[in-house]
C-alpha cells in the first residue's frame, strides 16, 4: 500500500474501511478457488500413494453368519388331509379287491341260478314232451282196441297227467330248493362284504388317526424346537451386535490416539517422506498466493479460508506467521 493509498484512508470512516476490508477478503477468497482446486490435486496425488483405509464393515461385519430357521407348521386340517392320503390308496385298493372277489362270486351264483332255471325249463319240456307222447300212445292204444270212448281211456289219460304233474312239480320244487340255497349264498355273501368293508374303514380309520397324532406330536416337537433355537440365535445376534459395537469403537479409539500420537510427533518433528514432499508442494502455492495479496489483506484472508488449515496441515501457521512477521515487517508512514 503507498503513501497515497495511507493518506487517503486517514478521511475514511471506520465503517468505509471496514466495508473496504470485507471486500477485499471476499475478493481474495474469491481468487483463492483456483489455488484450491490444486491443492485438492495434490491432496488426490498423495492419498493415491497411501495404503487404503479398511472398512469397518469388512473388518467387523454386521452379519454374525447365525440364522433363523423359517419354519411354518402345518395346520390340523393339513395334517388330516396327509393322513388321509398316506392310507386311502392301500385301502381303497383294499376294498376294491374285497368288492371285486365277491362280486365275481356273486355273479357266479347268478349264473350257476340261471343255468338251473335254463336246467329246469328244459328237464319241464321233456316232461311235458313224453307227457304227450304218452298221451297220443294212450289214445292211439284206446282207438286201436276200441276203447275210445270207454272210461278207461280216460283213466290211463289221467293217469298220464298224474304222473306228469308229479314229475313237473318235483323237478320245480328240486330248482326251488336250489334257488332258496343260491339266494341264501348271495345273502351271506353280500353281508361278509358288508362287514369286510365296514372292518376295513375302522382299519383305515384307526391307521388316520394314529398317523394324525404322529404328525401331531411331530409338528409340536418342531415347532418348539425351531421356536427355542431361533429364541437362542436371536440372543446371539444381540450379543454379537453389542461385542460388533464395543470392538468398533475400541478400533476407532485406537485409531484416533495413534492419529493424535503421529499429528503431535509431526507438530514437533515435521513431515517426511512423500508427504513432506507434497505438502511442501501444497505450501509453495498457498505461499505464492498469499504473498501477492496485499500484506495487510493476506493475513486476515488466510484465516477466513474454510479449506487452508486443513490442505496445508502443519504448514498452515508456518504460512500464518509468515504473513504476520511480513504484515508486521511492511513500512509504516505514521
Amino acid at each position: 500500500m503507498s503513501f497515497w493509498d495511507d493518506f487517503k484512508d486517514l478521511f475514511k470512516t471506520k465503517e468505509q474501511l471496514e466495508e473496504e476490508r470485507t471486500q477485499a477478503i471476499s475478493d481474495a477468497l474469491k481468487k483463492e478457488e483456483q489455488v484450491t482446486t490444486q491443492l485438492k490435486q495434490l491432496e488426490e496425488l498423495y492419498n493415491s500413494t497411501l495404503e487404503k483405509e479398511p472398512n469397518i464393515n469388512e473388518l467387523f461385519p454386521s452379519d454374525s453368519g447365525l440364522k433363523t430357521i423359517e419354519y411354518t407348521p402345518k395346520t390340523d386340517e393339513e395334517i388330516t388331509q396327509l393322513a388321509a392320503d398316506t392310507f386311502k390308496g392301500k385301502y381303497d385298493e383294499k376294498k376294491n379287491d374285497v368288492t371285486s372277489s365277491s362280486l365275481e362270486k356273486e355273479n357266479s351264483l347268478l349264473t350257476k341260478a340261471s343255468e338251473k332255471e335254463a336246467q329246469k325249463e328244459t328237464e319241464l319240456g321233456n316232461l311235458k314232451s313224453e307227457r304227450d307222447s304218452a298221451y297220443e300212445k294212450t289214445k292211439n292204444n284206446a282207438v286201436k282196441n276200441g276203447l275210445s270212448r270207454s272210461s278207461i281211456m280216460d283213466t290211463q289219460l289221467e293217469g298220464v297227467d298224474s304222473s306228469y304233474k308229479a314229475e313237473a312239480d318235483s323237478v320245480k320244487n328240486a330248482y326251488e330248493t336250489e334257488l332258496d340255497s343260491i339266494a341264501n349264498q348271495i345273502e351271506i355273501l353280500l353281508s361278509e362284504r358288508e362287514s369286510a368293508l365296514e372292518a376295513l374303514d375302522l382299519q383305515y380309520a384307526g391307521d388316520v388317526k394314529n398317523k394324525i397324532d404322529s404328525l401331531t406330536k411331530e409338528r409340536d416337537k418342531l415347532t418348539k424346537e425351531y421356536a427355542e433355537y431361533n429364541q437362542k440365535v436371536l440372543e446371539k445376534q444381540k450379543d454379537y451386535a453389542v461385542e460388533r459395537e464395543k470392538q468398533i469403537n475400541d478400533y476407532l479409539e485406537e485409531k484416533a490416539e495413534q492419529a493424535k500420537i503421529k499429528a503431535e510427533y509431526e507438530k514437533e518433528f515435521g513431515y517426511s517422506g512423500e508427504k513432506k514432499e507434497n505438502y511442501e508442494q501444497r505450501f509453495k502455492i498457498a505461499s505464492d498466493f498469499y504473498n501477492s495479496l496485499s500484506p495487510d489483506i493476506a493475513v486476515d484472508a488466510l484465516k477466513a479460508s474454510p479449506t487452508m488449515k486443513y490442505y496445508l496441515g502443519i504448514y498452515y501457521d508456518t504460512l500464518l506467521d509468515n504473513l504476520n512477521n511480513r504484515k508486521i515487517g511492511q513500512k509504516k508512514y505514521f
